[in-house]
């Protein structure tokens, strides 16, 4: 990570691994060994179905999963539509007001419902709250929060005052619209505002904010239904197909989706592109478990984890140099040997110009 002029990639470089954790967060099937192909019954009752129209209503402006006619939502209905021969009708509608229950839909579970989702749901995507703010500072624990304004929506209120008690001259500001949240940051109303990470992912991109702490107990749940009037067999048949799919083509979908939001949000060339990918990252670590260690001389911890989904989503490739103290990751760091470390160490004695995420 060094000199100005590969900047814009290495900020790139670090909020791709603060939010290639998202992948780890989709929720994989507990169940892959049920039975999952369609049985005579179902694929005649799609074969008597193909002139009909299934509506289907998509939760819409999620990036990622459903934006301007692309990402996930979609790529799951286009491939349930190739595997049948079925036709659906897509119908959007904004998550913020009553929800359109069609015979299939997306639905956006918020904090205040999370407990109405069971194992038995199709859930495709677990987000949590963030802080975002201007300012690219680090928290650790709402306690660091002192003689600050907090902008929230109206119903998120109560859930973030909960997390983040009004202690130490903590204040908040409650907005009934998402848009005039938005104009709260932007203008400087408040100094931080409190949402949902992925739901915010390309306003907090596009506006170059920086996500300071993150509030992981407060949850919103994407979860795929069906209506509790549709026929048994097209249930099933929605049921088995998205399993197939959770476990086979969601997580690449996921990462597809991710990876073009960054490039599009943060105006990333092809030129770009390639100059990045033609690069292989050193990370230096020195043995901190449980986030970095050696077991059978296989490396293991969080931060492997990290890097394998940061890999994922970016095809980018890494060395791992492990170093016996931190002093002398700090001199790897300042020498230029090394491109990027854990950042829960002492870096003071760092020189250069560096990238500090949380």
């Amino acid at each position: 990570m060094k000199k100005k002029s590969n900047k814009k990639l290495i900020v790139t470089l670090i909020i791709l691994i603060l939010i290639a954790i998202l992948v780890g967060l989709i929720s994989y099937s507990k169940d892959s060994n049920v039975d999952t192909k369609l049985n005579l019954n179902e694929k005649k009752w799609i074969e008597n179905n193909k002139k009909s129209v299934i509506n289907v209503s998509i939760a819409n402006d999620l990036p990622v999963f459903s934006k301007d006619g692309e990402g996930v939502f979609f790529d799951y209905i286009a491939k349930l539509e190739d595997e049948t021969g079925l036709s659906f009708n897509l119908i959007s509608y904004d998550p913020t007001e009553e929800l359109i229950k069609n015979d299939i839909y997306f639905e956006v579970i918020n904090q205040n419902d999370e407990s109405s989702v069971s194992d038995k749901d199709m859930v495709v995507f677990k987000d949590y709250y963030v802080l975002v703010s201007k300012i690219g500072e680090k928290i650790i624990e709402p306690n660091d929060i002192v003689n600050k304004s907090i902008g929230v929506l109206s119903d998120d209120l109560a859930n973030v005052n909960y997390y983040i008690s009004p202690e130490n001259g903590v204040t908040y500001t409650p907005y009934k619209a998402k848009e005039d949240l938005k104009k709260a940051i932007k203008n400087d109303e408040v100094d931080y505002v409190a949402v949902p990470k992925t739901e915010y992912l390309d306003f907090i991109l596009s506006n170059n904010l920086h996500i300071v702490y993150n509030i992981t107990d407060m949850k919103q749940v994407y979860v795929l239904r069906t209506s509790n009037g549709i026929d048994k067999n097209l249930k099933s048949i929605v049921d088995k197909t998205y399993r197939n799919y959770k476990n086979g083509a969601l997580e690449d979908s996921y990462n597809e989706s991710l990876l073009d939001l960054i490039i599009k949000e943060d105006q990333i060339t092809e030129k770009q592109q390639a100059d990045f990918l033609s690069k292989k990252y050193v990370f230096g670590y020195v043995e901190n478990a449980p986030y970095t260690g050696l077991v059978n001389n296989k490396l293991i911890g969080l931060d492997i984890t990290y890097l394998n989904s940061f890999s994922n989503v970016t095809k980018a490739s890494f060395e791992i140099k492990k170093y016996k103290s931190v002093k002398d990751l700090i001199k790897g760091l300042s020498n230029g040997t090394v491109d990027i470390a854990p950042n829960y160490y002492d870096y003071s004695d760092l020189s250069g110009e560096y990238s500090n995420t949380i």
